[in-house]
């Protein structure tokens, strides 16, 4: 599937937003989005309206919004649901970018619906756009730990995870890159250890 050119797509990235949490497992989804609107020296400016700090740019002929709500993570759908209509998105054009727990650590998976998977976030979105069936980066964080489930997603990557995170964080852009243009099994072959779980025919 190739986008038409001028189509209007919204790619979140789903975190929480206060320092604290800063470059933690949990907020992996938002620093993906930083660096792709980073890369292409989009500016993100604060949003009252839509609860989120909103970038845009036009990319592969594409009007992009990028989208980090200011919420915390259980009410990011709040944030989503306003930008979608403010931008005037199709649920099928909306990518979020979030941890998952279920994904081995330096893997990342793209699905084009399904539940939470237990992610509040997602479900907050699912909610809010009264939908599963929208479109999901999620990056592998692992599910091998011996604190508690919240302790580990809201802790630091361990020192000897950091030095792979930046080589994931770019694994997720290519991907973002392609899904932008329409192609998303060309951005498979250009990333390693991407799984797509029921592609689009």
């Amino acid at each position: 599937m190739t986008r038409k050119d001028g189509a209007n797509v919204l790619i979140v990235g789903l975190g929480n937003p206060i320092i604290m949490y800063d470059k933690t497992r949990h907020n992996i989804g938002r620093d993906v989005i930083c660096a792709f609107g980073k890369e292409r020296g989009w500016e993100f400016k604060s949003s009252f309206r839509l609860s989120g700090m909103v970038a845009k740019g036009f990319y592969h002929e594409v009007n992009c919004y990028l989208l980090l709500p200011t919420t915390y993570m259980n009410n990011s759908g709040l944030s989503v649901a306003k930008a979608l209509t403010s931008f005037g998105v199709n649920i099928d054009s909306l990518l979020v970018v979030s941890d998952d727990i279920f994904t081995e650590f330096g893997k990342i998976r793209l699905r084009v619906s399904g539940s939470s998977g237990g992610h509040n976030g997602l479900k907050s979105v699912a909610e809010h756009i009264g939908s599963e069936n929208f479109n999901r980066l999620k990056i592998g964080i692992g599910n091998k730990y011996t604190c508690s489930l919240e302790d580990h997603v809201l802790g630091q990557f361990k020192e000897d995870e950091l030095k792979y995170v930046p080589e994931i964080i770019n694994k997720a852009l290519v991907v973002i890159d392609y899904w932008i243009e329409g192609d998303i099994c060309k951005g498979v072959r250009f990333a390693n250890d991407v799984v797509i779980v029921n592609p689009p025919v």
